[in-house]
């Protein structure tokens, strides 16, 4: 099965996500907010490269997350711009018209049109989300529409040598397993042995450049650039 998997760092990081262990093309940028992801999936339907898919990851971000296309390309790529150190200053300009309710109502509606996108093409899809997202909106009528959602865990880097708020490999790997399930697929256990040793390494106190070299070395299913 050939999958197509988008979403912010939790699908495309320095170590194996659940996009590596499905063998998934990862379209994933870091920090990119759901005006992005949705952009990119659009990207891929109107040239036709979702075509080529079997089926589609899509991992939805937080609704706070501000994506805006400039005349010299996307920015705010750190998360929510509200928060970020880096962007305090264009914080500080937007923020009298930024308007919270609207960002999440508009990441209900990028939900909605992926899903029919996908549909108008026959591609099996999977949703999910890096954040719980009724904890923003109300999105009971989402939860009618797509049952079946699976909430990424965190990892308790607190006491690890990794300090890192996102999801450690054995996270992922029970990430990938429930998606393989929904989309009728199977995880080999080559993969799982790869990402048991590999997270073993990690616990051992690999730096950031030592797992990225076996990052290259191990999973080859590396991101694509879309130019978008």
């Amino acid at each position: 099965m050939k999958i197509a998997a988008i979403g912010c760092s939790f699908t495309n990081y320095v170590w194996p996500t659940y996009a590596d262990i499905l063998q998934a093309d990862r379209y994933g940028l870091s920090g990119i907010g759901n005006e992005r992801i949705f952009y990119i999936l659009s990207h891929l339907y109107k040239t036709e490269q979702l075509h080529l898919y079997d089926a589609i990851v899509i991992q939805w971000t937080s609704p706070g997350r501000f994506d805006y296309l400039t005349p010299n390309g996307w920015t705010f790529n750190d998360g929510n711009i509200a928060f970020s150190e880096e962007n305090k200053h264009i914080w500080k300009k937007i923020k009298e018209w930024y308007n919270e309710s609207y960002e999440y109502s508009k990441s209900e509606n990028y939900i909605i049109s992926a899903k029919a996108i996908c549909e108008s093409i026959g591609i099996k899809q999977y949703h999910m989300s890096m954040v719980h997202l009724e904890d923003f909106v109300d999105y009971s009528d989402l939860h009618r529409k797509y049952p079946g959602k699976y909430r990424f865990k965190f990892a308790p880097w607190s006491d690890k040598p990794f300090l890192d708020e996102h999801p450690d490999i054995p996270a992922h790997l029970s990430i990938a397993e429930v998606v393989a399930e929904n989309l009728g697929t199977e995880i080999s256990d080559l993969l799982r042995n790869k990402c048991e040793k590999f997270h073993k390494k990690i616990m051992k106190g690999m730096d950031f450049a030592a797992v990225e070299q076996m990052y290259d070395s191990h999973f080859p299913y590396r991101h694509i650039t879309t130019g978008c």
